[in-house]
């Protein structure tokens, strides 16, 4: 194809028509650099004036500009990967590039999804056929009463990681990735395991943040 990158690298994109000049959102690569096209998954937002929508309307022939990839998240071994919402899409590309290569990583590596109904959880007929078991949808709004509603907090991580001395793989809005992180932290996971969307610099004091994220 030409274009060179690697599964979890985003581009910059926007459309190339006036009007559009100013009009720039990063977007994850889906598609792996042996596949023969490009491929993005893009929530369309319903604002007729937005990327998003523009770029549901495109006409073939159209010309989109792409910047040169950069890293979102790199796969550095086995751990977990904890996503809410539209938060699973920068992992997919990842997942399956150590599908092909890989097979282990069904076994040892595990996949913490929070959405709010089953309605959003993506992917998840293929994520279950990778992980099984190892693959844990967490609703927080359930359309259904007889399923308790959840949220990845302190005391499910607590629960659920085994495993301190794994990778930890965050993806969200910004709120959830911060409160996330702040908890694998006051489990005793170190930072530098630790890899986020957002950039939040290195953390040093556990001892004054709130009884939330656990005891100290």
């Amino acid at each position: 194809m030409g274009f060179r990158y690697v599964p979890g690298q985003a581009v910059d994109l926007s459309i190339d028509q006036p009007g559009c000049e100013l009009e720039v959102a990063p977007f994850t690569i889906m598609s792996l650099e042996e596949d023969q096209y490009l491929e993005f998954i893009i929530k369309i937002k319903p604002d007729r004036n937005s990327l998003t929508y523009r770029l549901s309307n495109l006409k073939l022939g159209r010309v989109v500009q792409l910047s040169r990839p950069w890293d979102t998240f790199e796969y550095k071994g086995t751990g977990y990967f904890i996503a809410a919402g539209t938060g699973i899409v920068p992992f997919m590309p990842i997942l399956a590039g150590i599908n092909r290569s890989d097979l282990s990583f069904r076994v040892e590596d595990k996949v913490l999804y929070a959405g709010k109904n089953h309605e959003d959880i993506l992917f998840e007929r293929k994520l279950r056929e990778w992980f099984g078991s190892n693959f844990t949808t967490i609703l927080t709004c359930p359309a259904t009463k007889t399923i308790f509603p959840k949220k990845i907090d302190f005391e499910l991580l607590q629960s659920m990681i085994h495993e301190k001395d794994r990778y930890f793989y965050i993806c969200g809005p910004k709120s959830f990735e911060l409160d996330t992180m702040l908890n694998l932290l006051a489990l005793g996971i170190d930072q530098i395991q630790i890899q986020t969307g957002y950039k939040f610099g290195q953390i040093e004091q556990l001892d004054n943040l709130p009884l939330k994220y656990g005891s100290r």
